[in-house]
């Protein structure tokens, strides 16, 4: 009796998979978001650079509410295009704290870093100055009090008065500010005799 086999038939072909290369986007690594520094500076602020994968050369911009304060080079060199003055802030808010972001781009790709604040530290630049000190002043015979000085510092700092010249000795300045006489003065006239 004759039985029929099934035959199992095979074949095989080759398949290329070809894997196209795609621009990725381009990568910040950790970028600290607050940095504090004195005022007046006029150095590198912070320098924040980003990696890609694509072996792309990257360009770097700033974006951010007071970006257009600083600025950044082609190595992710951040500084400020003014010094910042404390007493004068000139962030968006008035409140020396700077903000921005970097953008760094392929040419086809774009990523933004984090927000980075910038905190600005008061130092003590400015001199205290006198507020309408006058610099002749007339006093009657016997008078002790001369004026009161008032002064004013940028910094808020609190103002110690002193005294010098040929007739400091002659005065003294209360904690107040008043100027007065160590004694009270007094005028004698002398006859052409020389008797008083």
């Amino acid at each position: 009796k004759m039985r029929d086999i099934p035959v199992e038939a095979v074949a095989s072909t080759t398949i290329t998979v070809n894997i196209s290369d795609v621009n990725e986007v381009p990568l910040f690594g950790a970028v600290a978001g607050e940095i504090s520094v004195n005022e007046n500076i006029n150095t590198l602020l912070t320098t924040i650079t980003a990696s890609d994968e694509d072996g792309d050369t990257l360009a770097y911009s700033l974006t951010g509410d007071d970006s257009s304060l600083l600025s950044i080079d082609s190595n992710g060199n951040v500084s400020f295009k003014v010094s910042p003055d404390f007493e004068i802030p000139s962030d968006s808010n008035k409140d020396n704290i700077y903000s921005f972001a970097v953008v760094a781009s392929d040419g086809s790709l774009s990523a933004t870093s984090p927000n980075v604040l910038v905190s600005i530290n008061n130092l003590n630049d400015n001199p205290p100055t006198f507020v309408d000190l006058s610099t002749s002043v007339e006093v009657t015979n016997g008078q002790t009090n001369v004026f009161d000085i008032s002064t004013t510092d940028a910094d808020g700092d609190d103002v110690t008065l002193s005294k010098a010249g040929t007739d400091s000795s002659a005065f003294t300045i209360s904690d107040s500010g008043s100027l007065s006489f160590s004694s009270a003065l007094e005028v004698r006239y002398f006859s052409p005799s020389g008797s008083a």
